[in-house]
């Protein structure tokens, strides 16, 4: 069983990046465009105290790093505190369920419904970033990096609300003219 949530969590990764490659290559996607600076799993993969940091404290404080990155983003304060409450709301019954499990069979399954909840308020953050500033996603990425790693996930939120956080997936060719999206199969078939 364990063998085959492994397999389902690196095939939902393969399949979004299969699906960003071809969209890139298609046109669709401007590669040039913007992205996050960290990847999700620069964590685990970069020598970087400062960026460790961020995603240890956001294993204990996610929900106030949503309240604060979607209030920074002008979501209104309302939304910010709703959105703050609930992801917390959620984080908490998902612990304490968790930890119920033992004296209570059963709580696992709601338990792992409120994970559920809380990593769709990450979802909806890190949807509400990307579209703030402009980044290349879809919400199926979002929700598979909050689902799976979601302190690493808020670690890029909280990053991406600093000017360091933002930076082109790749750089632009300086003798290089493209035009994004790809409408390059209309302009051709102007004959029709």
């Amino acid at each position: 069983a364990v063998v085959s949530t492994q397999s389902t969590g690196i095939l939902c990764f393969l399949c979004i990046a299969l699906w960003r490659g071809l969209a890139m290559e298609m046109g669709d996607i401007d590669p040039y465009g913007a992205d996050f600076k960290y990847s999700v799993i620069d964590p685990f993969s970069t020598i970087n105290p400062e960026l460790w940091v961020l995603a240890l404290k956001n294993i204990f404080i996610a929900p106030y790093t949503i309240y604060k990155s979607l209030f920074a983003m002008g979501a209104g304060n309302a939304n910010a505190i709703f959105m703050g409450i609930t992801s917390f709301i959620c984080w908490l019954l998902w612990i304490v369920l968790l930890i119920a499990e033992v004296s209570v069979e059963g709580s696992y399954a709601v338990a792992w419904t409120f994970y559920i909840a809380f990593a769709t308020c990450i979802t909806i953050t890190r949807h509400t970033t990307r579209m703030r500033y402009n980044m290349n996603g879809n919400p199926a990425e979002d929700f598979f990096c909050a689902l799976f790693l979601y302190p690493c996930t808020m670690a890029q939120i909280e990053a991406a609300q600093t000017a360091k956080g933002v930076e082109s997936l790749m750089k632009e060719p300086e003798n290089e003219a493209t035009i994004y999206p790809n409408k390059a199969a209309e302009a051709q078939d102007t004959r029709f």
